[in-house]
C-alpha cells in the first residue's frame, strides 16, 4: 500500500501578524499606537530596527558591533536593538512566541572585537566567532511587557547603571 504525501500550500501558513488581543496580547492597533508615541530619546541608541531596509553596507556595520547575524524570522514582527553607552543595552522583540507581548532581554557588549570587519564568507565568520567569540551577550532572562512604555522605563533604568551584575 502506497503513502500518500500530503502537500501543504504555503500562502495557507502566511498568517501575518496575529491580532493577539483575543488571547490576552496586544492588538495591532495597540502596537502602532505604542510605536508611534515612542519617546525619541531612545533613537539615538537604536543600533537595528527590523521594520527599516538597510543597506548592505549598513547592514554590515551592524554585524559587525554586535558581532553576528541577525535572525531574521517570520514569527518576529517587531525587533530592535540598544546600545547604550555604558555598554549595556536591550533587544525588545514581538512575534508569535510573545503571544504579542513585548519581550526585553539586557545584553551587554565587550571589547573582544576584532579591528577589520567580519569576512563576508560564512566559514572565515564563523572561524573568526570562535576565536573571538561573540561582542553580544544576552546577561538576564527575558521580561514582559504589555506597554512600550513600561519597555522604555526599563531602559531608564538601564541607562542610568553603572556597574550591574554580569
Amino acid at each position: 500500500m502506497r503513502k500518500k504525501s500530503t502537500v501543504i500550500k504555503s500562502d495557507v501558513l502566511d498568517l501575518g501578524p496575529m491580532d493577539f488581543s483575543l488571547f490576552g496580547g496586544l492588538s495591532e492597533e495597540d502596537v502602532k499606537r505604542q510605536l508611534a508615541n515612542r519617546d525619541p530619546f531612545y533613537n539615538k541608541f537604536l543600533l537595528f530596527d527590523k521594520s527599516k531596509n538597510y543597506s548592505l553596507e549598513e547592514y554590515m556595520q551592524i554585524r559587525n558591533v554586535i558581532g553576528r547575524d541577525i535572525l531574521f524570522n517570520d514569527g518576529i514582527y517587531q525587533q530592535f536593538h540598544y546600545k547604550f553607552p555604558n555598554k549595556y543595552g536591550t533587544s525588545v522583540v514581538r512575534g508569535s512566541h510573545t503571544q504579542g507581548f513585548w519581550e526585553v532581554a539586557t545584553t551587554k557588549y565587550t571589547d573582544n572585537v576584532p579591528n577589520y570587519p567580519l569576512p563576508k564568507k560564512k566559514r572565515l565568520r564563523n572561524k573568526q566567532f570562535k576565536k573571538y567569540g561573540s561582542t553580544l551577550s544576552v546577561i538576564s532572562d527575558p521580561k514582559r511587557f504589555e506597554q512600550f512604555s513600561d519597555v522604555e522605563k526599563y531602559m531608564a533604568g538601564l541607562l542610568n547603571a553603572h556597574l550591574l551584575p554580569v
